[in-house]
């Protein structure tokens, strides 16, 4: 995040929690004139009008661990990827059936379009609590990098 004031670009491009809302009316070079540097390059960014075609879902089971967690960090992806206004639902997993349906492998899971962002082959779709691991690490919610890339991946794809 930008730590500068909102004169340095348009005040509709940063938000009121001073994030960079519309990376395309603020150029990378506002922030370098006062030796500042983006928490997410301005190139990483999405176009706000390819997202707005995404259907971002967030699947869970019921009572779920990680669910705010989870949640919090599906908003900070979509944040740093340039998609503050970008909302996303929530849904509840109840049934083996709807996990059979839907693909659905454990909670919480990240889907975009339908699809699981991080989808593992031959795992059997079931109402469980899901793991994700990453740089050496288990969570019940992946690296916020990964997500990053993820949604990026799928917007990449629309």
């Amino acid at each position: 995040m930008y730590l500068a004031s909102m004169s340095i670009c348009t005040a509709r491009a940063w938000s009121k929690a001073g994030r960079l809302r519309h990376p395309d009316r603020c150029t990378a070079d506002h922030g370098a004139l006062i030796g500042l540097q983006p928490e997410v390059e301005l190139a990483d960014t999405v176009p706000g009008r390819i997202m707005d075609l995404m259907d971002v879902e967030l699947l869970i089971v019921r009572e779920c661990p990680h669910q705010a967690g989870a949640a919090q960090l599906l908003r900070t992806a979509l944040n740093d990827i340039g998609l503050p206004d970008k909302d996303f639902h929530t849904t509840l997993v109840i049934s083996q059936d709807d996990a059979d349906r839907r693909g659905f492998t454990g909670s919480p899971a990240f889907f975009v379009d339908g699809t699981d962002l991080f989808r593992e082959p031959g795992h059997p779709p079931g109402l469980s609590c899901r793991l994700y691991r990453s740089s050496g690490r288990v969570a019940g919610v992946p690296d916020l990098v990964e997500l990053r890339r993820a949604l990026k991946r799928a917007a990449d794809r629309h």
